[in-house]
C-alpha cells in the first residue's frame, strides 16, 4: 500500500482573524492617532502662542518701568553731577549760605522721593545737607559709596546697598554718590544723595499686574531692593546671589525663561533686563497657573471633546466589526451548509465536484496519483421497504462516520454522492493504498452492521487511480471507479474491485 504524504491542507474557509476585521481595527486605530495627533499639535500650538503673549507683554512691563527708573535715577545723577561741580568750584564757600545751598542743590527738588543731599569733604564729613540732620554718621569713611569714589577717579555713579534709617514703611534707602574733584584732579569729597525705596513701591503698584504677577528689582550683586507685592515679611535686602536664576539673569542681561521660584518654589515665567547700564536687574515673575489658566480650560475642553469623539468612533468601529464577524460567521455557516449534506455530514455533490475539478488539475502539475472510491449500500432499497426509511437513515450515517474515520489526512474528502452512494477522494494516493482503504472501510461496515441476519448491510466498492494527463479529464476518472462499482455489484456484492476488475472478497 502506498498512500504518500500530503503537503497540503484542506481549505478551511477565509482565514482568521478576517482581513475586513483588520482593516476596521486597523482603520479606527489610524483614525484615532491621527485626530489625537492633530489635537496635540493644535494645543502645543496654543500653548507656545500662550508663551508667547506672556513673554510680550512681560517685555512691554519690562522696558516700561525700566524706563522710568532710568529717568529718575537719571535725574538723581544730573543733581548729583550739578552738586559735585558746584563743590568743586573754587571760592564757593565764601558765598552767603542760601546762594552757595542753591548751588549744591538746586537741581534735587527735580529728584522723586529724595530724602536728602548731602556734600561730604575728603575726610567723609558732612559739609552740606539739603534735608534733616537726624540718622547722620560722624563720618563716612568706611562706608562703599565714599571709599569707592576715593579710591577709584573714574568711577562714575555709585548706588549703595539698602539700609535703613529710622522705623516705619519709609524706612529703606539706597544713596547715589558722586567723586567731586579739585581743580587738580584730587580726591576733594563726595556728593551723595538717599533716595526711599517707596518710589520703586508706588511706582510698581501703578501698574496693572496679574494677580499672581510678581514684580521685583534687584542689585547685581543680588540683593533685592522691591517686590511688589509683598509676600507679608519684610524681603528687602535678601540676597539672592546664590539663586540658579538670579545667576543666569546677570549672564544673560535680559530675555525670558520657565523656572521654579526661588522664594515659594512655583513654576513661574521669569521674563527680566539690565536697567539701562546701571548695576540694577528688572525682574517679572508671572505665575505658570496665570499663563496657562486659559489654555488650560481650552485643553481640558478640547482633550474631553477628543476622547468622547475617539471612545465613540472605537465603539462604532467595535459594532462595525462586531457586525462583520457576525456576518462573516453566517456566510460561513451558510457555506458549510451549501457545501454538506445535512444528513451524514459529509460534503454534498457540489462540493465533490469542486474538489474533483480542483485535485486534478493539481494531478496534473505535480504528477502526482490521485485515487477515488465510489461506495454502494448493498440493498439499501430492500432495508428502507422492510425497515423504514428512519433505519436507512440511521445506516448511511454509521457509514458516513466509518468512511470519516478513514479519511487519515486533511486532504482526504468523503462525500454523499446521491442516495445511498458515497465517493472518497484520496489525493496524492496511488492504487495499492486506494485498494487498502477502500477494504479497510468494506471490512468496517460488514463489522459494524453486519451480524448474520436478512438484516445485514454491506457495502460495494469500486476505485480508479490515476495521474491526471491532457488526454482525459476527471469524468473518466470517475466512469472508470463507478464501472468497477458496478463490477463489484455483479460478482455478488461486499467487494471492492479496482479499475482492472482485480477484486477483494470477504464473505459474510
Amino acid at each position: 500500500m502506498s498512500i504518500l504524504p500530503s503537503n497540503r491542507i484542506a481549505h478551511a474557509g477565509p482565514p482568521s482573524p478576517r482581513a475586513a476585521e483588520r482593516i476596521v481595527i486597523a482603520g479606527s486605530a489610524i483614525g484615532v492617532m491621527a485626530l489625537l495627533a492633530i489635537v496635540l499639535s493644535l494645543l502645543a500650538m496654543e500653548h507656545r502662542s500662550a508663551t508667547h503673549l506672556a513673554r510680550r507683554s512681560a517685555g512691554n512691563l519690562v522696558q516700561l518701568i525700566d524706563a522710568d527708573i532710568t529717568r529718575s535715577i537719571g535725574l538723581y545723577d544730573l543733581a548729583l553731577q550739578g552738586a559735585a561741580t558746584a563743590a568743586a568750584t573754587p571760592g564757593i564757600d565764601k558765598l552767603p549760605p542760601q546762594l552757595r545751598r542753591e548751588l549744591y542743590f538746586g537741581r534735587a527738588v527735580a529728584a522723586p522721593h529724595s530724602e536728602r543731599m548731602l556734600i561730604l569733604d575728603a575726610d567723609g564729613r558732612v559739609i552740606a545737607n539739603s534735608g534733616r540732620g537726624d540718622h547722620l554718621p560722624a563720618s563716612f569713611r568706611g562706608r562703599p559709596c565714599f571709599d569707592v569714589h576715593a579710591r577709584d577717579p573714574a568711577h562714575g555713579l555709585c548706588i549703595s546697598s539698602p539700609y535703613r534709617l529710622g522705623a516705619g514703611a519709609d524706612a529703606w534707602h539706597i544713596a547715589f554718590s558722586r567723586r567731586v574733584a579739585s581743580a587738580d584732579g584730587r580726591f576733594a569729597g563726595v556728593a551723595l544723595g538717599e533716595m526711599k525705596l517707596r518710589y520703586f513701591s508706588v511706582l510698581f503698584r501703578s501698574l496693572e499686574f496679574g494677580a499672581s504677577t510678581h514684580v521685583s528689582l534687584l542689585q547685581q550683586d543680588g540683593a533685592l531692593l522691591a517686590r511688589h507685592p509683598s509676600t507679608g515679611r519684610d524681603m528687602t535686602g535678601t540676597d539672592f546671589s546664590a539663586s540658579p536664576n538670579f545667576q543666569r539673569m546677570v549672564r544673560e542681561r535680559e530675555g525670558s525663561f520657565t523656572a521654579l521660584s526661588a522664594v515659594n518654589g512655583e513654576v513661574r515665567l521669569f521674563t527680566f533686563s539690565r536697567v539701562g547700564e546701571l548695576p540694577l536687574v528688572l525682574l517679572i515673575a508671572i505665575s505658570a497657573d496665570e499663563v496657562y489658566a486659559s489654555w488650560r480650560r481650552t485643553a481640558a475642553l478640547v482633550g474631553g471633546a477628543t476622547l468622547l469623539l475617539c471612545l465613540t468612533g472605537v465603539g462604532f468601529a467595535w459594532l462595525l466589526r462586531h457586525e462583520l464577524r457576525l456576518r462573516h460567521e453566517t456566510g460561513e455557516r451558510m457555506a458549510a451548509l451549501a457545501a454538506t449534506d445535512p444528513l451524514t455530514g459529509l460534503a454534498n455533490r457540489r462540493q465533490l465536484d469542486e474538489r474533483l475539478d480542483a485535485e486534478w488539475q493539481r494531478s496534473f502539475h505535480n504528477k502526482r496519483p490521485l485515487s477515488l472510491l465510489m461506495i454502494d449500500v448493498d440493498r439499501f432499497k430492500w432495508v428502507n421497504d422492510v425497515h423504514g426509511h428512519a433505519r436507512g437513515d440511521d445506516i448511511l450515517c454509521t457509514i458516513a462516520n466509518l468512511i470519516r474515520q478513514h479519511l487519515q489526512r486533511p486532504a482526504d474528502a468523503g462525500a454523499r454522492y446521491g442516495g445511498d452512494e458515497f465517493c472518497v477522494l484520496l489525493p496524492e494516493t496511488d492504487e495499492s493504498g486506494a485498494a487498502a482503504v477502500a477494504e479497510a472501510i468494506r471490512a468496517d461496515v460488514q463489522r459494524i452492521l453486519s451480524h448474520g441476519g436478512e438484516a445485514d448491510v454491506t457495502v460495494s466498492i469500486g476505485y480508479a487511480s490515476r495521474i491526471a494527463t491532457q488526454h482525459e479529464d476527471v469524468l473518466s476518472m470517475i466512469a472508470i471507479a463507478d464501472a468497477a462499482l458496478y463490477e463489484a455489484k455483479h460478482r455478488g456484492r461486499n467487494k471492492v474491485v479496482g479499475e482492472r476488475c482485480s477484486e477483494t472478497d470477504l464473505e459474510a
